[in-house]
């Protein structure tokens, strides 16, 4: 899910590109814009930059839309792998992962490509999820194959170490989000923690700290006011100040107890996905307040040849391949950051917590 300039809320599917605003428009490949159409109907990731321009990831490629401007990349001497893992916003920087390959930095209309093994010290070729912490401004990588990377804000290069290994254990890996108060949540289907340069590595919480001991978590957000949600096969839960202060199931209308996707929108809105359709939850002003859960009715979405991304004349062109940088992998690796022994000794005594309980 991403939230576009004007308030709309994106859904990445598998029909489709969809967007709701006051109702619904799917964006298919039947759709016809100005210059081509949707890639697939088959849709990985979104996310907008800046500018208000929607990203568009496929397993055949990405796309950036600008109004019913479409651009599409799909050269594999650019994008070396074209199955679009994730995408995410860091300021005015869009950060790209892709199937095998690593990840790519889009900024000021130049891309870097970060390669497995070159000179920044990163090591991992399958990236699934991507985040920036706003405090100190590092960015983190996990991957599928060789755990999770950190590297501080700084000019490039930049210096990825790695924060936490790989665990076979784990086929679902590890997902990153940020904290808006600093700092960034990571978890897995059992465990949830909290790592900033500052304060190091925090357990947060346990899935039996929630009321029955086989929650799995599927995802999570903190939302503006602290609250932090979860997405679990057991409902919703909203927890603050160390404890569960809200918990939806089926029965609390919210559709099916398995909640595979939330997020929080600049209203101070909590959207979920269930199996069954797509809701939200409104703000919530004080604890104890009722909770209406307003359920988006899906059915009857149709194509559409409007998009609703339309931004001022003043703003750039969506971005194109100016550059493409190939980094020469290096004989010293990752060693020269004066962080990495912290952060080796500190994955080692971390690794068991990402380890499934009996």
């Amino acid at each position: 899910m991403a939230e576009g300039r004007n308030g709309e809320i994106y859904f990445a599917t598998d029909s489709g590109l969809s967007v709701f605003r006051d109702g619904w428009t799917t964006l298919r490949i039947t759709t016809p814009l100005v210059n081509g159409s949707l890639l697939s109907d088959h849709v990985l990731a979104v996310e907008t930059d800046h500018r208000g321009y929607v990203w568009v990831g496929y397993p055949s490629g990405l796309q950036v839309l600008a109004g019913s401007e479409i651009t599409t990349l799909r050269d594999q001497q650019f994008l070396k792998n074209l199955n679009i893992n994730t995408l995410y916003r860091n300021g005015e920087e869009m950060w790209v992962a892709t199937g095998s390959a690593g990840v790519q930095r889009w900024r000021n209309g130049t891309w870097h490509r970060f390669v497995p093994g070159g000179e920044e010290g990163l090591e991992a070729y399958d990236v699934r999820s991507v985040a920036a912490d706003r405090d100190s401004g590092a960015i983190y990588l996990a991957s599928r194959d060789n755990g999770v990377w950190v590297a501080p804000a700084g000019p490039d290069p930049l210096r990825f170490t790695r924060l936490l290994p790989h665990v076979p254990e784990d086929p679902a890996g590890i997902q990153l989000r940020a904290d808006p108060f600093g700092g960034i949540y990571l978890f897995n289907r059992t465990t949830v923690l909290h790592h900033s340069l500052q304060e190091g590595i925090q357990r947060v919480r346990y899935t039996p700290d929630f009321m029955t001991a086989d929650t799995t978590v599927y995802d999570m957000v903190i939302a503006r006011n602290g609250v932090s949600w979860y997405a679990t096969g057991n409902g919703i839960y909203g927890c603050a100040d160390g404890k569960v202060t809200v918990h939806l199931t089926a029965l609390n209308g919210i559709g099916s107890n398995a909640v595979k996707r939330i997020f929080a929108d600049r209203q101070g809105r909590i959207w979920f996905v269930t199996p069954d359709g797509v809701g939200y939850l409104p703000a919530i002003l004080a604890e104890g307040t009722p909770i209406p859960v307003h359920i988006v009715e899906t059915v009857g979405a149709v194509n559409t040849t409007s998009l609703l991304t339309t931004g001022p004349a003043e703003f750039l062109p969506p971005p194109t391949p100016l550059i493409s940088v190939t980094i020469i992998p290096g004989p010293e690796e990752s060693s020269r950051n004066p962080l990495s022994g912290f952060f080796s000794g500190l994955s080692r005594w971390l690794g068991s917590f990402f380890v499934q309980e009996p």
